[in-house]
């Protein structure tokens, strides 16, 4: 007459059946009504997130990282490198075609800029979007 302890029993914690918590709405890294970014990879090089609409381009050109994979880098991990090459980038952009970002010259500074993270919008719906 030996007393259980074994699996299948009352009680215990967690019970292994319940819900996640919810923290918050899940982050879409392709957002409804917002197509593929074009001049892009078609999947983030981090999450594996196919059609991001937006991705995130530095000074070295590297677009292969989606938006939320860049904002979580930066703000999460304190990490401001480039996941491709390493390089240290003090500013990124988040666009939803990189090509035009890097072919007019000047143009970064005078996007919308999120000092805290040094990330810039390529427009103010991305922004809101993303932030």
């Amino acid at each position: 007459g030996g007393g259980g302890g074994g699996k299948g029993g009352k009680g215990g914690k967690g019970g292994g059946s319940a819900a996640p918590l919810a923290l918050g709405r899940p982050i879409a890294v392709a957002v409804p009504g917002h197509p593929a970014a074009t001049g892009a990879p078609e999947t983030c090089l981090l999450c594996c997130a196919e059609a991001p609409s937006f991705v995130a381009v530095g000074k070295c050109g590297h677009a292969d990282a989606c938006w939320v994979c860049m904002l979580r880098l930066r703000a999460l991990s304190q990490d401001k490198r480039c996941p491709v090459c390493k390089e240290e980038l003090e500013e990124v952009v988040i666009t939803n075609n990189p090509l035009v970002v890097q072919k007019i010259p000047g143009l970064i500074s005078t996007l919308p800029l999120d000092k805290s993270l040094g990330v810039r919008f390529a427009n103010e719906a991305i922004r809101q979007e993303a932030m």
